[in-house]
């Protein structure tokens, strides 16, 4: 157990820390005072009783300094919110929370425009909540409370400043909690807070001022947590500081205070700021990996690679050109040898990431994580302007199916016809409907025809066609999954002339040869499909590698190329829809070869 204290003073009276020796990464703390639940309910139910509808204060009230400053440990700054109208709105996300579990994890994170909740998500399903019955110390978005259900929860009683209308969780008010504690003493399998935590006592909700409160809100969470059960802890972390009247962050002092007491196992995550780590779930080891068959290949796509070196840096992964010779894998075709590779790779890390290596990153927030899923180890997606699964980069976790299915693939590449096959990309979907559709070989062989007599591209696209009819809508097979159009973590720069927008989910951007790159124009570019032997780069300036870290996210971007979210909506719903009529054009073609 840690408590803090500055030496021969008493940092919190109310708790009675004292700190002992100045230890990194945190501070070792003692303290006399014994957990009292009954007390710890009885105080901030008197302290209530102060509450007022006063407009917040902007300040810290002269005298409270040392207490909310932690006698001078933490630093201070102010930006202000007067948030108490927020408690008289229900947001429609209450209403719909039966919808949104149905959404991928880091859609339902749009509801707030912030990604770092993804992590919440990922310790949850690393802890396995299913069957379990959870606490959410609610914010104004159920994100929480979704994130466990996704996850398992059977059920889940949401506390916040108010009760919510929603009829998919339970909710009450603190104050109601607080009243009914009884009921709900070592009740919970597991707690969950994020991103509220640190406001309690800042009075931003019209809430009475206490340089305690988020201390004293943990430890009532804490008495409703069953012996051994789950904290998952989400807050904001660095060099201990006061942001007045908004939130607190919890560096070396503050975070042991938080977390003393806590008899569970506290689950932290994202740790943003200082290298502090305490019991932080250990995040999977990620490398990304591209193939080129010499290193002098790299000048060709030189500024995609220096997009990924940085978000690799910046994210915390490893990032592995990898170059053939160094492995042995024997293929003849360089296409299938890259996959030999990354089987040769992959038992190294919990999972690879494989980039064609003209692919870019343009928005460095994103994280791979969001594209794991629990019952899969292999994740291709759609390609956006056909009707190919991309062949060119794919997710996999470090798994025997996985490795095998990667060794396996490369080895198809012997049965490729004498004729304009398209490689890997069209021996992919023979590959795999082969592989799940056994019972389909008539058909397959088929849809073979076109494959052994091409002659161009549009050969290729026509037995694609015919594959992907057997494939039906499915998306998921054993163990492999098919990310649908737009859903993917890249996708091609050209079917929007370049223009970008995080908005709708661009993260990575395919097409990026160094020779092809042009010119900007001084005018207003349209989101509409162009040549793919061209593009614009969308960052200002070159990456400067030795800046790229984790409190440097913000990238320099072109504004002529920052697209508008509903035109680019409309245009990519137009593009896929055009793509689909002619995926049946295409299929038609198939009277000609059988």
């Amino acid at each position: 157990m840690y408590r803090c204290f500055l030496p021969e003073q008493s940092l919190y009276k109310k708790y009675g820390y004292t700190l002992t020796s100045p230890t990194y990464p945190f501070v070792t703390v003692v303290s006399n005072y014994q957990m009292n639940c009954t007390w710890e309910f009885t105080d901030w139910l008197q302290v209530q009783k102060n509450r007022t509808n006063r407009r917040p204060r902007a300040y810290l009230p002269d005298g409270g300094q040392r207490d909310f400053l932690t006698n001078k440990y933490s630093g201070v700054s102010y930006k202000y919110s007067d948030d108490r109208a927020k408690l008289n709105i229900t947001y429609k996300s209450w209403e719909n929370i039966a919808d949104i579990v149905t959404w991928h994890a880091r859609d339902v994170l749009r509801l707030v425009d912030d990604m770092s909740g993804i992590s919440m998500h990922y310790a949850m399903k690393n802890y396995y909540l299913t069957g379990k019955r959870g606490l959410v110390l609610a914010s104004d978005h159920p994100i929480v409370e979704v994130q466990a259900i996704q996850n398992g929860a059977s059920h889940i009683l949401s506390v916040g400043q108010v009760a919510r209308e929603t009829e998919d969780v339970s909710s009450m008010s603190f104050l109601e909690f607080a009243e009914k504690r009884r009921r709900y003493s070592e009740a919970f399998d597991f707690v969950a807070t994020w991103g509220t935590i640190e406001s309690v006592g800042l009075g931003r909700y019209g809430d009475v001022l206490d340089a305690f409160g988020d201390l004293q809100m943990m430890a009532m969470l804490g008495c409703s947590l069953k012996k051994g059960g789950l904290f998952f802890l989400g807050i904001p972390m660095g060099r201990d500081a006061v942001i007045f009247n908004q939130k607190r962050i919890y560096g070396h002092a503050r975070l042991p205070m938080l977390i003393a007491g806590t008899d569970g196992q506290t689950v932290g995550y994202e740790i943003i700021g200082d290298e502090i780590k305490y019991n932080v779930v250990e995040k999977p080891k990620i490398a990304i990996v591209s193939v080129l068959r010499s290193l002098e290949q790299s000048k060709y796509y030189d500024i995609a690679i220096s997009t990924v070196k940085c978000y690799a840096k910046i994210q915390g992964y490893h990032y592995i050109l990898a170059v053939e010779k160094d492995f042995e894998c024997y293929q003849k075709d360089q296409f299938f040898r890259r996959h030999c590779i990354i089987a040769k790779i992959l038992p190294n890390f919990d999972a690879v990431l494989f980039l064609d290596a003209d692919i870019g990153v343009v928005y460095p927030k994103r994280r791979i994580e969001e594209y794991m899923y629990q019952d899969f180890d292999v994740i291709f997606y759609d390609r956006f302007y056909n009707w190919e699964i991309m062949a060119g980069s794919y997710l996999v976790i470090n798994t025997p199916y996985a490795i095998k299915f990667l060794m396996d693939f490369a080895n198809y590449e012997s049965t490729l016809p004498d004729s304009f096959h398209g490689t890997d990309n069209g021996a992919l979907h023979f590959f795999i409907a082969e592989r799940f559709f056994p019972e389909e070989m008539y058909t397959i062989d088929l849809c073979r025809q076109p494959y052994k007599y091409s002659r161009d591209f549009d050969d290729v696209f026509t037995y694609e066609a015919c594959l992907r009819a057997i494939l039906g809508a499915r998306t998921e097979f054993d163990r492999i999954k098919i990310l649908k159009k737009g859903t993917g973590w890249a996708r091609d720069s050209w079917i929007t002339d370049g223009v970008w927008s995080k908005e709708i989910g661009d993260f990575m951007l395919h097409s990026w040869k160094t020779s092809q790159i042009q010119t900007i124009p001084n005018q207003k570019i349209k989101p509409v499909k162009t040549s793919m032997y061209e593009w614009f780069n969308p960052l200002v300036g070159a990456i400067h590698l030795d800046k790229c870290h984790s409190k440097n996210m913000s990238w320099n971007y072109d504004e002529r190329l920052l697209g508008d979210s509903e035109e680019m909506m409309t245009s990519l719903t137009e593009l896929r829809n055009k793509v689909t009529k002619q995926q049946f054009r295409f299929f038609y073609r198939m009277k000609s070869f059988v």
